[in-house]
C-alpha cells in the first residue's frame, strides 16, 4: 500500500485573511512595500543619490567606470544602474536610499 501525497494545505496553518474587520468599522491591512512602483521611481532616487555626492557626471562616470553617455543619463534620471554599481555604492554610501521604500 503506498501512503497518500501530503497535501500543501495543513490544519495547523491559517488560511489567508482579508482586510481585518472590527465591528462596523473596517480596517485595512498595512501597506505593503510595492517593487513595480518602486522600480518605477529609481532613476530618479539614483539621480537624487549622484547629484549628492558627485560633482559632475564626468566623476560619476570615473567613479563607477561608465561611458560618459550613462553617467550623464543617471544624472538627468533617464535611466537606472543594473544591481552591481548600487551594491558598489551601497558599500561605500550605506545610508544613501534609508527612507526611500
Amino acid at each position: 500500500m503506498t501512503a497518500a501525497a501530503p497535501s500543501h494545505r495543513s490544519a495547523d496553518r491559517p488560511h489567508a485573511q482579508g482586510p481585518i474587520s472590527t465591528g462596523t468599522t473596517q480596517m485595512s491591512l498595512p501597506k505593503v512595500f510595492d517593487p513595480r512602483s518602486f522600480r518605477a521611481r529609481f532613476a530618479a532616487f539614483w539621480s537624487d543619490f549622484i547629484r549628492a555626492n558627485y560633482r559632475n557626471p564626468e566623476e560619476v562616470s570615473v567613479a563607477f567606470g561608465v561611458t560618459f553617455q550613462t553617467a550623464l543619463n543617471w544624472w538627468n534620471g533617464a535611466n537606472r544602474p543594473s544591481g552591481d554599481v548600487v551594491a558598489l555604492a551601497g558599500r561605500r554610501f550605506m545610508d544613501f536610499m534609508e527612507g526611500r521604500g
